[in-house]
């Protein structure tokens, strides 16, 4: 049910992304149009640590990913293969992993995908980049920039929430939050949400 339910999103999601960081690879590469090497695209994702449950199928769906890409031709004639680096579900090593990948001059990179690593890795990367494609939704990269977020805004998910409370005639909401970074974004959405005329 859920649990397939949110696999099936996460796959959708990984694959869109795939997509979107592999053309802006290839548009930042300049290599000539025979080049047959492969396109490496990095991920930071969280193997070991909290986030291991998102972070391990995340690492899953991009191995059936490259090997469904690759079988069909690749990109452009060119293999797609994925450097999946672990930041143990630990803001600290997602910023210096990320780092490392800047300072190889990186073009694209998927990831991170928990929320706190991805928070702390944007300041990095919002106005020189590399691309960077985060793989949740409780972060809000700046418009115009280099950093990408999966999925709906947060905060536009809270808004339409408490619309659908508020058109069914409910009066009495209750909010059961994590204390992570993804329950504190979404906590801060609702304190904004209801302080509107409307609710």
């Amino acid at each position: 049910g859920i649990a397939a339910d949110r696999e099936a999103g996460a796959v959708r999601t990984l694959v869109r992304a795939v997509l979107f960081v592999a053309l802006a690879a290839l548009a930042n590469v300049g290599a000539a149009a025979a080049d047959t090497a492969p396109v490496r695209i990095p991920a930071i994702l969280s193997l070991t640590g909290a986030g291991a449950f998102l972070g391990t199928a995340e690492a899953r769906t991009l191995a059936v990913v490259q090997k469904y890409v690759n079988a069909r031709g690749g990109i452009q004639g060119r293999p797609v293969e994925f450097d999946v680096l672990d930041d143990q579900t630990t803001p600290q090593l997602a910023v210096q992993l990320a780092a490392q990948l800047i300072a190889a001059k990186t073009a694209v990179m998927i990831g991170p995908s928990s929320p706190q690593g991805c928070a702390a890795v944007l300041p990095l990367v919002e106005k020189a980049g590399p691309v960077t494609y985060c793989l949740i939704q409780s972060v809000h990269p700046a418009p115009g920039g280099f950093a990408f977020a999966t999925g709906h805004d947060s905060k536009d998910v809270v808004a339409i929430a408490l619309r659908y409370l508020r058109e069914r005639g409910m009066q009495r909401v209750a909010m059961l939050m994590g204390t992570d970074a993804s329950g504190q974004d979404f906590d801060r959405g609702f304190d904004a949400a209801f302080s509107e005329p409307e609710n």
